[in-house]
Protein backbone atom coordinates (compact mmCIF):
# COMPACT_ATOMS: atom_id res chain seq x y z
CA UNK A 1 0.00 0.00 0.00
CA UNK A 2 2.92 2.41 1.05
CA UNK A 3 4.44 1.54 -2.85
CA UNK A 4 1.06 2.34 -4.34
CA UNK A 5 0.31 5.80 -2.81
CA UNK A 6 4.46 6.63 -3.19
CA UNK A 7 4.00 6.25 -6.86
CA UNK A 8 1.06 7.88 -7.69
CA UNK A 9 2.42 10.58 -5.65
CA UNK A 10 5.79 10.73 -7.52
CA UNK A 11 3.19 11.30 -10.73
CA UNK A 12 3.72 14.91 -9.91
CA UNK A 13 7.05 15.70 -8.28
CA UNK A 14 7.91 17.59 -11.98
CA UNK A 15 4.32 19.37 -12.12
CA UNK A 16 5.40 20.95 -15.49
CA UNK A 17 6.69 17.43 -16.68
CA UNK A 18 4.16 15.69 -15.82
CA UNK A 19 0.93 17.86 -17.43
CA UNK A 20 3.15 18.05 -20.78
CA UNK A 21 3.34 13.96 -20.92
CA UNK A 22 -0.40 13.43 -20.04
CA UNK A 23 -1.16 15.93 -22.82
CA UNK A 24 0.97 14.18 -25.23
CA UNK A 25 -0.37 10.66 -23.88
CA UNK A 26 -4.20 12.11 -24.08
CA UNK A 27 -3.93 13.22 -27.55
CA UNK A 28 -2.25 9.44 -28.89
CA UNK A 29 -4.69 7.66 -26.91
CA UNK A 30 -7.58 9.77 -28.92
CA UNK A 31 -6.39 9.25 -31.90
CA UNK A 32 -5.74 5.69 -31.13
CA UNK A 33 -9.44 4.65 -30.53
CA UNK A 34 -11.03 7.26 -33.17
CA UNK A 35 -8.51 5.66 -35.86
CA UNK A 36 -9.47 2.48 -34.25
CA UNK A 37 -13.43 3.63 -34.82
CA UNK A 38 -13.47 4.88 -38.34
CA UNK A 39 -11.43 1.83 -39.20
CA UNK A 40 -14.32 -0.80 -38.13
CA UNK A 41 -16.88 1.85 -38.82
CA UNK A 42 -15.78 2.42 -42.64
CA UNK A 43 -15.22 -1.61 -42.43
CA UNK A 44 -18.89 -2.04 -41.55
CA UNK A 45 -19.79 0.26 -44.08
CA UNK A 46 -18.19 -1.46 -46.99
CA UNK A 47 -19.90 -4.45 -45.76
CA UNK A 48 -23.24 -2.70 -46.34
CA UNK A 49 -22.57 -1.18 -49.69
CA UNK A 50 -21.54 -4.41 -51.19
CA UNK A 51 -24.24 -6.58 -49.55
CA UNK A 52 -26.92 -4.15 -50.46
CA UNK A 53 -26.00 -1.82 -53.05
CA UNK A 54 -24.42 -4.08 -55.16
CA UNK A 55 -27.60 -5.95 -55.80
CA UNK A 56 -29.40 -2.76 -56.64
CA UNK A 57 -30.76 -1.36 -60.36
CA UNK A 58 -31.49 2.32 -61.03
CA UNK A 59 -34.16 2.70 -64.14
CA UNK A 60 -34.45 6.00 -64.96
CA UNK A 61 -36.00 8.03 -67.69
CA UNK A 62 -33.58 8.09 -70.97
CA UNK A 63 -30.95 10.52 -70.88
CA UNK A 64 -32.06 12.00 -67.29
CA UNK A 65 -30.02 12.32 -64.59
CA UNK A 66 -31.40 9.71 -62.07
CA UNK A 67 -30.19 12.03 -58.67
CA UNK A 68 -33.06 15.14 -59.83
CA UNK A 69 -33.11 17.81 -61.83
CA UNK A 70 -34.96 16.44 -64.64
CA UNK A 71 -38.60 17.10 -65.49
CA UNK A 72 -39.06 13.94 -67.82
CA UNK A 73 -40.73 10.99 -65.75
CA UNK A 74 -41.47 7.41 -65.85
CA UNK A 75 -45.09 5.58 -65.89
CA UNK A 76 -45.83 5.25 -61.70
CA UNK A 77 -47.46 1.41 -62.91
CA UNK A 78 -45.23 -0.91 -65.22
CA UNK A 79 -47.43 -3.90 -66.27
CA UNK A 80 -45.55 -6.82 -65.62
CA UNK A 81 -42.46 -5.67 -63.28
CA UNK A 82 -43.49 -7.06 -59.95
CA UNK A 83 -43.91 -10.75 -61.91
CA UNK A 84 -40.66 -10.81 -62.99
CA UNK A 85 -38.07 -13.68 -61.21
CA UNK A 86 -35.15 -12.81 -59.10
CA UNK A 87 -37.19 -9.28 -57.61
CA UNK A 88 -36.06 -8.99 -54.03
CA UNK A 89 -38.23 -5.35 -53.60
CA UNK A 90 -39.55 -2.61 -55.81
CA UNK A 91 -39.16 0.99 -54.70
CA UNK A 92 -40.51 3.94 -56.40
CA UNK A 93 -39.67 7.82 -56.14
CA UNK A 94 -40.06 10.95 -57.15
CA UNK A 95 -37.18 13.61 -57.74
CA UNK A 96 -36.50 17.43 -58.20
CA UNK A 97 -33.77 19.79 -57.49
CA UNK A 98 -34.52 23.19 -56.00
CA UNK A 99 -32.31 26.21 -56.16
CA UNK A 100 -32.41 28.56 -52.81
CA UNK A 101 -30.82 31.43 -53.98
CA UNK A 102 -31.50 32.78 -50.46
CA UNK A 103 -28.49 30.94 -48.76
CA UNK A 104 -25.15 30.49 -48.24
CA UNK A 105 -23.54 28.75 -51.84
CA UNK A 106 -22.73 25.14 -50.53
CA UNK A 107 -26.67 25.01 -49.03
CA UNK A 108 -28.45 26.50 -51.74
CA UNK A 109 -28.83 23.25 -54.08
CA UNK A 110 -30.53 20.18 -53.02
CA UNK A 111 -33.17 17.87 -53.80
CA UNK A 112 -36.73 17.40 -53.15
CA UNK A 113 -37.66 13.04 -52.99
CA UNK A 114 -41.05 11.59 -52.87
CA UNK A 115 -41.41 8.08 -51.56
CA UNK A 116 -43.44 5.57 -50.17
CA UNK A 117 -43.51 5.55 -46.73
CA UNK A 118 -41.70 2.32 -45.67
CA UNK A 119 -39.22 2.51 -48.25
CA UNK A 120 -35.54 2.83 -48.24
CA UNK A 121 -34.89 6.26 -47.78
CA UNK A 122 -31.72 6.83 -50.22
CA UNK A 123 -30.27 9.84 -51.28
CA UNK A 124 -29.58 11.62 -54.38
CA UNK A 125 -25.75 10.90 -55.78
CA UNK A 126 -25.52 13.53 -58.35
CA UNK A 127 -22.91 15.05 -55.83
CA UNK A 128 -21.46 11.49 -55.37
CA UNK A 129 -21.64 8.73 -53.06
CA UNK A 130 -22.88 10.45 -49.63
CA UNK A 131 -23.99 7.40 -47.63
CA UNK A 132 -27.23 5.95 -45.79
CA UNK A 133 -28.91 8.78 -43.77
CA UNK A 134 -29.66 8.20 -40.19
CA UNK A 135 -32.61 9.81 -38.27
CA UNK A 136 -31.16 11.78 -35.45
CA UNK A 137 -34.37 13.88 -34.23
CA UNK A 138 -37.72 13.20 -34.94
CA UNK A 139 -38.96 9.81 -36.85
CA UNK A 140 -39.38 8.09 -40.15
CA UNK A 141 -42.38 7.85 -42.39
CA UNK A 142 -44.79 5.57 -41.08
CA UNK A 143 -47.74 4.00 -43.34
CA UNK A 144 -49.96 6.63 -41.66
CA UNK A 145 -48.10 9.55 -43.50
CA UNK A 146 -48.93 8.53 -46.93
CA UNK A 147 -51.26 11.18 -47.71
CA UNK A 148 -49.96 13.56 -45.79
CA UNK A 149 -48.01 16.81 -46.00
CA UNK A 150 -45.06 15.88 -43.69
CA UNK A 151 -41.31 15.71 -44.24
CA UNK A 152 -37.75 14.11 -43.68
CA UNK A 153 -35.12 17.13 -43.88
CA UNK A 154 -31.35 16.72 -43.60
CA UNK A 155 -30.03 18.27 -41.22
CA UNK A 156 -28.12 21.11 -43.03
CA UNK A 157 -31.49 21.66 -44.35
CA UNK A 158 -33.15 22.19 -41.11
CA UNK A 159 -30.04 24.46 -39.21
CA UNK A 160 -30.15 26.66 -42.51
CA UNK A 161 -33.69 27.77 -42.21
CA UNK A 162 -34.05 27.03 -38.59
CA UNK A 163 -36.25 24.28 -38.77
CA UNK A 164 -37.10 21.75 -35.92
CA UNK A 165 -39.92 19.02 -35.29
CA UNK A 166 -43.31 20.10 -35.90
CA UNK A 167 -41.74 23.06 -37.67
CA UNK A 168 -43.49 24.25 -40.51
CA UNK A 169 -41.03 24.05 -44.35
CA UNK A 170 -41.82 25.78 -47.36
CA UNK A 171 -40.16 25.05 -50.43
CA UNK A 172 -41.80 27.72 -52.97
CA UNK A 173 -42.39 27.18 -56.91
CA UNK A 174 -39.71 29.65 -57.76
CA UNK A 175 -36.90 27.35 -56.35
CA UNK A 176 -38.51 24.22 -57.69
CA UNK A 177 -39.00 25.22 -61.39
CA UNK A 178 -35.50 25.78 -62.39
CA UNK A 179 -35.00 25.80 -66.59
CA UNK A 180 -36.65 23.74 -69.00
CA UNK A 181 -40.19 23.05 -67.33
CA UNK A 182 -42.93 21.88 -69.50
CA UNK A 183 -45.69 24.52 -70.47
CA UNK A 184 -48.33 22.12 -69.19
CA UNK A 185 -46.16 21.42 -65.73
CA UNK A 186 -48.64 23.35 -63.19
CA UNK A 187 -46.18 22.71 -60.00
CA UNK A 188 -47.16 24.04 -56.66
CA UNK A 189 -45.44 25.52 -53.44
CA UNK A 190 -43.99 22.76 -51.05
CA UNK A 191 -45.55 22.87 -47.42
CA UNK A 192 -44.84 20.47 -45.06
CA UNK A 193 -44.64 19.60 -41.73
CA UNK A 194 -41.52 18.33 -40.43
CA UNK A 195 -40.98 14.89 -38.48
CA UNK A 196 -37.83 13.83 -38.77
CA UNK A 197 -34.14 15.50 -39.25
CA UNK A 198 -31.68 13.13 -40.55
CA UNK A 199 -27.63 13.35 -41.02
CA UNK A 200 -25.29 11.67 -43.24
CA UNK A 201 -22.27 14.20 -42.78
CA UNK A 202 -22.01 15.93 -45.72
CA UNK A 203 -23.65 19.57 -47.05
CA UNK A 204 -25.00 18.08 -50.54
CA UNK A 205 -26.56 14.74 -48.62
CA UNK A 206 -27.64 16.70 -45.77
CA UNK A 207 -29.62 19.38 -47.73
CA UNK A 208 -32.24 16.99 -49.43
CA UNK A 209 -35.95 16.78 -48.43
CA UNK A 210 -38.07 13.49 -48.23
CA UNK A 211 -42.05 13.78 -48.77
CA UNK A 212 -44.57 11.03 -49.12
CA UNK A 213 -44.23 10.11 -52.93
CA UNK A 214 -48.29 11.09 -53.44
CA UNK A 215 -47.61 14.71 -51.74
CA UNK A 216 -44.34 15.08 -54.39
CA UNK A 217 -46.71 14.02 -57.26
CA UNK A 218 -49.08 16.09 -56.42
CA UNK A 219 -46.36 19.40 -55.89
CA UNK A 220 -44.63 18.37 -58.87
CA UNK A 221 -48.10 17.66 -61.11
CA UNK A 222 -46.32 14.40 -62.12
CA UNK A 223 -50.14 12.78 -63.04
CA UNK A 224 -49.12 10.20 -61.11
CA UNK A 225 -45.35 9.38 -62.48
CA UNK A 226 -42.04 8.78 -60.99
CA UNK A 227 -38.43 9.95 -61.29
CA UNK A 228 -37.30 6.71 -61.07
CA UNK A 229 -37.34 2.78 -59.95
CA UNK A 230 -34.90 1.25 -57.48
CA UNK A 231 -35.29 -2.30 -58.24
CA UNK A 232 -33.55 -4.73 -55.60
CA UNK A 233 -32.27 -8.36 -56.90
CA UNK A 234 -32.21 -11.45 -55.00
CA UNK A 235 -28.41 -11.75 -54.98
CA UNK A 236 -25.96 -10.07 -56.65
CA UNK A 237 -25.24 -12.60 -59.25
CA UNK A 238 -29.44 -11.97 -60.68
CA UNK A 239 -28.23 -8.47 -61.42
CA UNK A 240 -27.22 -8.94 -64.98
CA UNK A 241 -30.02 -11.08 -66.90
CA UNK A 242 -32.74 -8.77 -64.41
CA UNK A 243 -31.06 -5.55 -65.93
CA UNK A 244 -31.61 -7.09 -69.39
CA UNK A 245 -35.19 -8.09 -68.67
CA UNK A 246 -36.13 -4.57 -67.07
CA UNK A 247 -34.66 -3.06 -70.50
CA UNK A 248 -37.11 -4.89 -72.55
CA UNK A 249 -39.84 -4.23 -70.29
CA UNK A 250 -38.66 -0.43 -70.13
CA UNK A 251 -37.33 -0.10 -73.64
CA UNK A 252 -36.00 2.80 -74.73
CA UNK A 253 -37.65 5.48 -72.58
CA UNK A 254 -35.49 4.33 -69.94
CA UNK A 255 -31.94 3.65 -68.74
CA UNK A 256 -31.28 0.45 -66.82
CA UNK A 257 -28.20 1.19 -64.22
CA UNK A 258 -26.91 -1.62 -62.48
CA UNK A 259 -24.89 -0.17 -58.67
CA UNK A 260 -22.62 -2.67 -58.33
CA UNK A 261 -19.83 -0.98 -60.01
CA UNK A 262 -20.03 2.09 -58.15
CA UNK A 263 -20.65 0.15 -55.06
CA UNK A 264 -17.32 -1.86 -55.67
CA UNK A 265 -16.06 1.62 -55.61
CA UNK A 266 -17.18 3.05 -52.99
CA UNK A 267 -16.66 0.35 -51.19
CA UNK A 268 -13.20 -0.16 -51.87
CA UNK A 269 -12.58 3.28 -51.00
CA UNK A 270 -13.76 2.86 -47.52
CA UNK A 271 -11.42 -0.07 -46.96
CA UNK A 272 -8.38 2.14 -48.14
CA UNK A 273 -9.48 4.57 -45.72
CA UNK A 274 -9.84 1.63 -42.73
CA UNK A 275 -6.54 0.73 -43.36
CA UNK A 276 -5.48 4.03 -43.47
CA UNK A 277 -7.11 4.32 -39.88
CA UNK A 278 -5.26 0.96 -38.86
CA UNK A 279 -1.83 2.55 -39.81
CA UNK A 280 -2.66 5.70 -38.27
CA UNK A 281 -3.75 4.09 -34.89
CA UNK A 282 -0.75 2.22 -34.92
CA UNK A 283 1.87 5.09 -35.19
CA UNK A 284 -0.14 7.00 -32.28
CA UNK A 285 0.14 3.98 -29.85
CA UNK A 286 3.78 3.72 -30.48
CA UNK A 287 4.33 7.77 -30.29
CA UNK A 288 2.69 6.89 -26.85
CA UNK A 289 4.40 4.51 -25.84
CA UNK A 290 7.87 6.26 -26.78
CA UNK A 291 6.62 9.39 -24.88
CA UNK A 292 6.15 7.01 -21.53
CA UNK A 293 9.24 5.24 -22.24
CA UNK A 294 11.73 8.03 -22.72
CA UNK A 295 10.13 10.02 -19.87
CA UNK A 296 10.88 7.51 -17.52
CA UNK A 297 13.99 6.51 -18.60
CA UNK A 298 14.56 10.59 -17.60
CA UNK A 299 12.85 10.35 -14.13
CA UNK A 300 15.68 6.58 -13.60
CA UNK A 301 18.40 9.12 -14.63
CA UNK A 302 17.27 11.91 -11.74
CA UNK A 303 16.46 9.65 -8.94
CA UNK A 304 19.44 7.52 -9.10
CA UNK A 305 20.91 8.92 -5.66
CA UNK A 306 16.82 7.71 -4.47
CA UNK A 307 17.24 4.74 -5.54
CA UNK A 308 20.38 3.80 -3.83
CA UNK A 309 19.43 5.42 -0.63
CA UNK A 310 16.24 3.06 -0.55
CA UNK A 311 18.31 0.12 -1.52
CA UNK A 312 20.83 0.98 0.96
CA UNK A 313 18.35 1.39 3.77
CA UNK A 314 16.47 -1.93 3.19
CA UNK A 315 14.15 -1.71 0.38
CA UNK A 316 13.77 -4.82 -1.88
CA UNK A 317 14.29 -4.57 -5.47
CA UNK A 318 10.41 -5.76 -5.73
CA UNK A 319 9.80 -2.24 -3.83
CA UNK A 320 11.39 0.09 -5.80
CA UNK A 321 10.67 -1.72 -9.18
CA UNK A 322 6.58 -1.61 -7.75
CA UNK A 323 7.60 2.97 -6.90
CA UNK A 324 8.03 3.15 -10.62
CA UNK A 325 5.99 0.70 -11.92
CA UNK A 326 2.97 1.93 -10.23
CA UNK A 327 4.09 5.73 -11.21
CA UNK A 328 4.43 4.60 -15.09
CA UNK A 329 0.50 3.13 -15.31
CA UNK A 330 -0.61 5.99 -12.94
CA UNK A 331 0.99 8.43 -15.31
CA UNK A 332 -0.70 6.76 -18.29
CA UNK A 333 -4.40 6.20 -16.85
CA UNK A 334 -4.54 9.57 -16.17
CA UNK A 335 -3.51 10.34 -20.02
CA UNK A 336 -5.74 7.97 -20.92
CA UNK A 337 -8.79 9.37 -19.31
CA UNK A 338 -8.23 12.52 -21.04
CA UNK A 339 -7.88 10.99 -24.41
CA UNK A 340 -10.81 9.48 -23.97
CA UNK A 341 -12.46 12.89 -23.01
CA UNK A 342 -10.80 14.01 -25.86
CA UNK A 343 -12.56 11.28 -28.44
CA UNK A 344 -16.04 11.58 -26.97
CA UNK A 345 -15.76 15.50 -27.51
CA UNK A 346 -14.12 15.31 -30.69
CA UNK A 347 -13.52 12.25 -32.28
CA UNK A 348 -15.23 13.26 -35.72
CA UNK A 349 -12.80 16.44 -36.02
CA UNK A 350 -10.18 14.38 -35.11
CA UNK A 351 -11.01 11.84 -38.33
CA UNK A 352 -11.55 14.70 -40.40
CA UNK A 353 -8.10 16.57 -39.40
CA UNK A 354 -6.54 13.32 -40.24
CA UNK A 355 -8.26 11.42 -42.37
CA UNK A 356 -10.24 14.30 -44.49
CA UNK A 357 -13.78 15.12 -45.12
CA UNK A 358 -13.95 11.82 -46.86
CA UNK A 359 -14.55 9.98 -43.46
CA UNK A 360 -18.47 11.53 -42.67
CA UNK A 361 -19.64 10.36 -45.59
CA UNK A 362 -18.30 7.03 -45.29
CA UNK A 363 -19.32 6.76 -41.83
CA UNK A 364 -22.91 7.54 -43.01
CA UNK A 365 -23.51 9.77 -39.28
CA UNK A 366 -22.55 7.12 -37.25
CA UNK A 367 -20.57 9.16 -35.36
CA UNK A 368 -18.13 8.34 -32.37
CA UNK A 369 -19.97 7.97 -29.11
CA UNK A 370 -17.87 6.55 -26.02
CA UNK A 371 -19.00 3.35 -25.32
CA UNK A 372 -18.17 0.85 -23.08
CA UNK A 373 -15.98 -0.88 -25.64
CA UNK A 374 -13.75 2.23 -26.34
CA UNK A 375 -13.41 2.81 -22.26
CA UNK A 376 -11.93 -0.61 -21.82
CA UNK A 377 -10.10 -0.58 -24.33
CA UNK A 378 -8.60 3.23 -24.00
CA UNK A 379 -7.70 2.15 -20.25
CA UNK A 380 -6.52 -1.36 -21.36
CA UNK A 381 -3.65 1.03 -23.60
CA UNK A 382 -3.00 3.14 -20.47
CA UNK A 383 -2.18 -0.29 -18.80
CA UNK A 384 0.14 -1.33 -22.13
CA UNK A 385 2.05 2.16 -22.09
CA UNK A 386 2.64 1.88 -18.21
CA UNK A 387 3.80 -1.86 -18.55
CA UNK A 388 6.20 -0.65 -21.61
CA UNK A 389 7.43 2.59 -19.71
CA UNK A 390 8.22 0.97 -16.85
CA UNK A 391 10.44 -1.59 -18.57
CA UNK A 392 13.81 0.42 -18.20
CA UNK A 393 13.34 1.97 -14.98
CA UNK A 394 12.75 -1.58 -13.50
CA UNK A 395 15.66 -2.55 -15.04
CA UNK A 396 17.68 0.17 -13.73
CA UNK A 397 16.53 -0.33 -10.25
CA UNK A 398 17.20 -3.97 -9.84
CA UNK A 399 20.94 -3.60 -11.48
CA UNK A 400 22.13 -1.07 -9.14
CA UNK A 401 23.87 -1.67 -6.14
CA UNK A 402 23.78 0.84 -2.90
CA UNK A 403 27.21 1.85 -2.73
CA UNK A 404 26.13 3.92 -6.48
CA UNK A 405 24.47 6.16 -3.38
CA UNK A 406 27.15 7.29 -1.68
CA UNK A 407 28.86 8.94 -5.15
CA UNK A 408 25.56 11.01 -5.44
CA UNK A 409 25.32 12.74 -1.90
Amino acid sequence: MVVFSLGVRNVYRNAVRATLVILVLGLSVGLVVTMLKTSANTRAQAQTLKSQIATLITVGSAGQPVGGGGWRTLSGEIAGLKDLPRIAGVERYARRQFVDNTRRLQASYGVVIGVEPGATLRLSAMGGFVGSPKIIEGRNFVAEDRDKAVAVVGKVFADERGLKIGSRLVIPVAQLKGRGIPPKRRIQDLKAEVIGIFSVGVVWGDNQVFIPLSLAQKVLDMDGGVSVYYITASSAEHVPPLAKSLKKIFGKAADVISQDAAATKAANSMEEVSSTSRFGATISAGVGALVVLFTMMLVTRERTREIGILKAIGASNSNVAGLFVVETIALATVGAVLGLLIYAAGGSLLANLFLGSIIEGALGGTGFGLSLGELAYGLGLAILFGIIGSLYPVYHAIKMRPSEAIRHL
